[in-house]
């Protein structure tokens, strides 16, 4: 009981110190580490190989190597994304807004005006 709590704890520190040490990089070094660790860190794992075949049968005509490409291209958006995370969780809104376009925005606005679902 207390070794798994421990390596609970132990977990979420090691967590907490990466995601602080990516919030301390500039975002665009941080995205790009991020995309690049994920890619090479998840290209061997089972989630990958799981990955692989599941695309490998919605896409029966894509090669081998295609299949591979989209899949570090996935797990380097989700690096990415995961840096990213760690910026904007911080950042105020005019920070966010200079690196975020939201397209449509003024019908977002208008839905909640009219107190309408979206």
């Amino acid at each position: 009981m207390y070794l798994k709590k421990f390596r609970y704890l132990a977990e979420f520190v090691l967590f907490y110190i990466f995601f602080n040490f990516l919030r301390l990089l500039p975002l665009a070094f941080a995205t790009m580490l991020m995309g690049f660790l994920a890619k090479i860190i998840f290209r061997y794992s089972k989630a990958s190989k799981i990955a692989k075949r599941n695309i490998h049968r919605i896409y029966k005509d894509k090669s081998q190597q295609k299949i591979y490409n989209l899949i570090d291209d996935i797990w380097t958006n989700l690096g990415k994304s995961f840096a990213e995370a760690c910026h904007f969780y911080f950042m105020d809104d005019e920070e966010f807004f200079d690196l975020v376009k939201i397209n449509g925005f003024e019908k977002i606005e208008g839905l909640i005006k009219d107190k309408k679902p979206f």
